[in-house]
């Protein structure tokens, strides 16, 4: 009984993980928004900005206090903003790991069909420290 159990078990858990892999696979297909400098949306929104450092895939700091916040709320977009710094680099590896991470601390969102996610792509960055001066992280909306 055990054995059926646990393998039923281990099947679960590797659908489940190949369907959030699916998820993340489709965000990074989707085209990216280029703009100068993000701004946060002000349309009356609350905003949870969970942020990285540049060219880091992982949080800055611990989440769970911010994550509380997350609780009984609707969330209908998330924004992964990074800067284009090297100018026109291939920043798909970098994405899918920050996906990754955020997959590990909210597993939830990427399962909502409901959530738009976008990746923001800040340009006015010609030089590193410019860059580093710059929003990276994810914005929930």
């Amino acid at each position: 009984m055990l054995r059926i159990f646990l393998i039923f078990y281990f099947l679960f858990l590797l659908i489940n993980g190949h369907t959030q892999n699916s998820k993340i696979t489709a965000i990074l297909k989707e085209k990216e928004i280029k703009v100068d400098y993000y701004e946060m949306t002000k349309a009356g929104s609350k905003v949870l900005f969970l942020p990285m450092e540049f060219g880091k895939s992982e949080f800055t700091y611990s989440q769970q206090d911010a994550i509380k916040n997350l609780k009984n709320v609707i969330i209908a977009r998330v924004d992964l903003i990074y800067s284009d710094f090297p100018s026109n680099q291939d920043f798909s590896q970098l994405t899918k790991k920050r996906f990754e991470s955020l997959q590990r601390i909210l597993p939830q969102l990427l399962d909502n069909p409901n959530i738009e996610f976008r990746k923001v792509r800040q340009t006015i960055a010609k030089t590193k420290e410019v860059a580093e001066t710059l929003e990276h992280g994810f914005f929930i909306y």
